[in-house]
């Protein structure tokens, strides 16, 4: 289950590096999308024996979420930052 810590910093450093709505937008599509990331992981669950199942659907379900936290946060601080830039010039 270690594996769930490691893709979790790796997911949400990628969301982090995004330094436009446009980058971030192709990193929520690479993670949560049809074919993403998290998708896959989630497709794969039902691989796992019924016992491991249950945690690891929990574990997958609260990355998912803190991933889509972050994007929607990094997603608002770049609107912010891209409204004060006009607001300047």
């Amino acid at each position: 289950m270690e594996e769930f810590a490691a893709k979790s910093q790796e997911f949400l450093a990628e969301i982090a590096a995004a330094g436009s709505p446009e980058t971030l937008e192709e990193v929520r599509v690479r993670l949560l999308g049809r074919s993403g990331a998290i998708t896959l992981l989630m497709r794969e669950l039902g691989r796992l024996p019924a016992e491991e199942r249950r945690e690891a659907g929990a574990r997958l379900n609260r990355l998912r979420d803190d991933v889509t936290a972050a994007i929607e946060e990094a997603g608002g601080k770049l609107r912010r930052a891209a409204l004060a830039n006009r607001l300047a010039g």
